[in-house]
């Protein structure tokens, strides 16, 4: 691929230098991977307070009645996992297909091609989960991927182009009419609405209980093209196979207004967290946005 020229630039090179040294990694054999990963992930975990205080925080809100010695071993897993993601970012980008063949496993397709054959298209609704890099390259041809621009535009470029290469079309989640041209086109559209959403476009639903601004963007996206919605999730396992697996459609959610409807997508996202807890994005601050009268849980 040809660099685009302002990407050249010095003030870049040092991270260059870091993709270039995951790109080495990833030569690794797959069980050095993981240590490194590991490795880094404890790093993080006593150089960022600031984010182990948060993922403590949402591991306190989400499991209450959790003791709290296991909450702690919780959370140490959750930062291992991070840094094991990292490692499966790079897997994801560079691993052969033959790799990828033998270590990643997908069941519930059947749901996409029912809706498929019935002329409906198909939201595939996911979350952050740590390896939810593997997630994006399900065999759904023509499949659409939402995603946030990163402020960082090497970043950006980088991650655009690695799941381009993979014959993945992205999207980015500010561009609804994009959005309603791949479901009416390729019919399926990949979205992790699991982040904090403020404004006219969102609601407060319960996630594990507790109110969590969720966007109201899927419900908009049925109405206008009849989308069937899919939860759609990533695992792994102790074995280190990863496990992509697809649940049936959410009943009734076409006809469900904007509370019933987020409640039901923050549901589906909590089966899907409770398969795996160590590997959600607890770092992120899923409650940053309260209701008027609650203060910052953070």
């Amino acid at each position: 691929m040809t660099v685009p020229r302002n990407l050249r630039h010095p003030r870049y090179w040092l991270l260059w230098a870091a993709i270039a040294l995951l790109r080495l990694l990833t030569l690794l054999p797959y069980a050095w991977q993981m240590a490194v990963g590991t490795g880094l992930g404890q790093l993080f975990r006593r150089l960022s307070k600031r984010r182990v205080h948060i993922a403590r925080r949402n591991l306190q809100l989400c499991f209450p009645e959790m003791p709290d010695n296991e909450r702690e071993t919780l959370l140490q897993a959750h930062f291992s996992a991070l840094g094991q993601g990292l490692m499966e970012v790079g897997i994801a980008w560079w691993a052969s297909p033959q790799w990828l063949a033998r270590h990643v496993d997908t069941t519930g397709l059947e749901y996409v091609q029912q809706a498929q054959q019935a002329g409906k298209p198909v939201i595939l609704l996911s979350a952050h989960f740590t390896p939810v890099e593997l997630s994006l390259l399900v065999d759904i041809p023509g499949a659409g991927l939402t995603f946030r621009p990163h402020e960082n535009p090497l970043l950006d470029y980088v991650i655009t182009q690695s799941r381009q290469r993979r014959g993945k079309h992205t999207v980015s989640r500010n561009n609804i009419r994009e959005m309603l041209r791949v479901l009416k086109q390729s019919g399926v559209l990949w979205i992790a609405p699991d982040q904090s959403y403020a404004g006219s476009n969102s609601t407060f639903a319960p996630f594990f209980g507790v109110p969590a601004a969720t966007t109201t963007l899927l419900s908009l996206l049925v109405k206008r093209t009849g989308a069937v919605v899919v939860p759609f999730f990533v695992q792994k396992r102790e074995s280190g196979q990863y496990h992509l697996w697809l649940s049936s459609p959410l009943e009734d959610f076409a006809q469900a207004d904007e509370t019933r409807a987020t409640t039901m997508i923050n549901q589906a996202i909590e089966s899907g967290v409770k398969r795996a807890p160590e590997q959600y994005y607890w770092v992120h601050r899923r409650f940053k946005h309260r209701p008027s009268e609650e203060e910052n849980v953070y």
